[in-house]
């Protein structure tokens, strides 16, 4: 009995560090993203959503939302993205920028190896 909590444990520390690995990584693609990619003077970190992942974002809203963030400033003209999978992982930020508040919805392709496409809302 000893030995199935045990490993019981082990398996569940192991589950709980995998997750804490890829939160760090995909806060990491985000603000990389944010600081060479967007238009943003100083910014701070209010809040993260928890990940969560989508297979709705297609092609065309993946098109219209990068002409939306070119057209409202909030990414860098010629920002190039990961290239789209067919499930998406996504994740919200809440960040103050001087005394107004913003929220970016980032979406990351499924290997989370960087952004396929950010929405920015006021």
């Amino acid at each position: 009995i000893m030995r199935k909590f045990v490993f019981t444990l082990f398996i569940i520390s192991l589950m709980v560090l995998a997750s804490c690995g890829k939160d760090h990584q995909v806060k990491s693609h985000v603000k990389q993203f944010m600081s060479e990619q967007m238009v943003l003077p100083d910014y701070d970190i209010i809040s993260w959503s928890d990940l969560d992942s989508t297979s709705h974002v297609k092609d065309s809203i993946l098109n219209v939302m990068h002409a939306e963030a070119i057209k409202t400033k909030t990414v860098k003209a010629g920002t190039k993205y990961q290239p789209q999978t067919d499930n998406l992982n996504m994740i919200s930020v809440k960040y103050a920028v001087n005394k107004d508040t913003m929220t970016s919805t980032f979406y990351l392709d499924d290997k989370l190896t960087g952004i396929v496409g950010v929405k920015s809302t006021r």
